[in-house]
């Protein structure tokens, strides 16, 4: 770990897309890995070690996800392609992608997955980043509320393939 800089940042109550939207801002592409873990999660001590390690034997590999029972690259039509909740991206994939879509009430991390498979991202799971849940999902912040349904939102941004999709 003494090869990077680890700076931890936190936000509250504006919603996922939210807060890695404005990490990504803050940071402005000056990193080499962006690695996602809520709060109510628990890792082991070596998860960050473990981070580095992949990417850097996986140099082809864009994404990293945290998975149960697994340990390869995956294929875009695997549910385990993309997982919002425990994940690292190298520098410059979600960029590529414009983020994530603020709009979304939930679905926040299919949005971004439909999106990473389209320009074709490769993505790899592993059990060696997993994580276990110390709390019940948070309850959905009110300004997220007001915003459009998800399956609306999905509809008018993908139309009917989503449904084909989905």
């Amino acid at each position: 770990v003494d090869e990077f800089d680890i700076e931890v940042l936190e936000q509250n109550g504006q919603g996922v897309a939210d807060a890695y939207n404005q990490i990504l801002d803050y940071i402005e592409n000056e990193y080499e890995i962006f690695g996602t873990l809520q709060t109510d999660f628990e890792v082991e001590e070596d998860w960050i070690e473990n981070v580095i390690s992949l990417h850097k034997k996986h140099d082809d590999i864009g994404i990293i996800n945290a998975h149960t029972g697994i340990h390869r690259e995956l294929d875009p039509n695997e549910p385990a392609y993309f997982s919002g909740r425990c994940f690292t991206a190298k520098s410059g994939v979600l960029e590529s992608v414009n983020g994530w879509d603020e709009n979304f009430l939930r679905g926040e991390d299919w949005d971004i997955r439909i999106r990473l498979t389209a320009a074709d991202v490769r993505s790899f799971g592993t059990e060696k980043l997993d994580y276990s849940q110390m709390s019940d999902d948070p309850p959905i912040t009110l300004r997220k509320a007001l915003r459009k349904p998800t399956s609306a939102m999905f509809l008018a941004k993908y139309g009917l393939w989503y449904g084909k999709y989905h």
